[in-house]
């Protein structure tokens, strides 16, 4: 999956989708989501569990254990089954490297889609309008994200809104659900526009 604009949505997208086992790409012009993932509590988490899995693994010796050399493997993502592409010059460049039958949503007040493969499924989400209508258009990234989830399944509805009351904070937890809920139902609706 790529997931194309690294704000709050994105990465949580890009983090749960990675967590249930799926190979993901996150896309982002500039800095992904601000000062927590890029100079905060997010890098420095992810480092001090990394270097507290390496400790670990080179202290399992002493257990009897012989874990061997220890590589880490960056895969890299070729042909993506699902892309949200939220921006024109995200559409041109990405739009090609689905899958045979890969799905393929796009914010239509950002994105004009042409040229488009005659095996993908196309789904049109107005998810900045949706975000704006809201009151704040960051959270268009959500209305995707709700999207997602009610036009492929990748997880459950359920699942998410769980995902997102614990990891988001209190004072934009119920921004961020009203604007998952908007976009499961514009996905709803964009699904069986597709039927």
């Amino acid at each position: 999956m790529i997931v194309i604009g690294g704000g709050t949505a994105g990465f949580l997208a890009a983090q749960s989708a990675s967590q249930m086992g799926g190979n993901v790409l996150l896309v982002e012009r500039e800095k992904i989501g601000g000062i927590c993932p890029n100079w905060g509590c997010i890098p420095m988490c992810f480092m001090d569990h990394c270097v507290e899995v390496i400790r670990t693994i080179k202290q399992a010796d002493r257990q009897g254990i012989s874990a061997g050399k220890i590589e880490i493997d960056y895969p890299k993502l070729l042909l993506p089954d699902i892309a949200i592409l939220m921006s024109q010059p995200a559409f041109l460049k990405f739009h090609k490297d689905l899958k045979k039958d890969g799905v393929l949503i796009i914010d239509n007040d950002l994105v004009n889609p042409s040229d488009i493969k005659e095996d993908i499924k196309l789904y049109s989400i107005p998810s900045t309008q949706i975000a704006q209508s809201l009151g704040n258009k960051i959270v268009a990234n959500v209305v995707m994200l709700g999207a997602l989830v009610a036009i492929t399944g990748v997880v459950t509805k359920e699942d998410m809104i769980k995902s997102i009351k614990t990891t988001l904070p209190e004072r934009v937890l119920e921004l961020n659900l009203g604007a998952f809920e908007k976009g499961f139902e514009a996905g709803k609706k964009s699904k069986n526009l597709q039927s």
